[in-house]
């Protein structure tokens, strides 16, 4: 029970990191009211130790097609999967797997998420620098 709630408790973290507000990484200049980036970026934190690339195909999960070509452990949750493992990758408190379609970063567990034919799937084993 402690190790799922332990477990449940880095996925919010990590999705936290990832996912904040845009309005957090931008602002607005009075004078031309054009938005510029802040020098700052939450993602800059992060990068990419490897990353695995699959298709996708029309009425498969990104899950089911993860596993259709590598070997996976996850746990399940109310949200949904959560990787913890990749070809012997493990998660780590410094290194955890996410996933992006056509180089958008999902917002959804990866046994949710419906692919397309088409569809470019990467999975990114990142490393927290800091």
């Amino acid at each position: 029970m402690i190790k799922k709630n332990l477990v449940s408790f880095i996925i919010l973290l990590l999705f936290g990191f990832l996912f904040l507000p845009s309005a957090c990484t931008k602002e607005k200049t009075a004078s031309n009211k054009k938005q510029t980036e802040l020098k700052t970026n939450p993602l800059d934190n992060f990068t990419d130790s490897l990353v695995i690339e699959l298709k996708g195909k029309d009425s498969s999960t990104v899950f089911d097609l993860l596993k259709a070509n590598h070997k996976v452990k996850y746990l399940s949750s109310a949200l949904g999967v959560f990787v913890t493992a990749i070809d012997s990758l493990k998660i780590t408190p410094r290194l955890f797997w996410v996933y992006s379609v056509n180089d958008s970063m999902a917002k959804i567990a990866c046994d949710k998420y419906i692919t397309k034919t088409g569809d470019k799937i990467k999975w990114h084993y990142r490393y927290l620098k800091k």
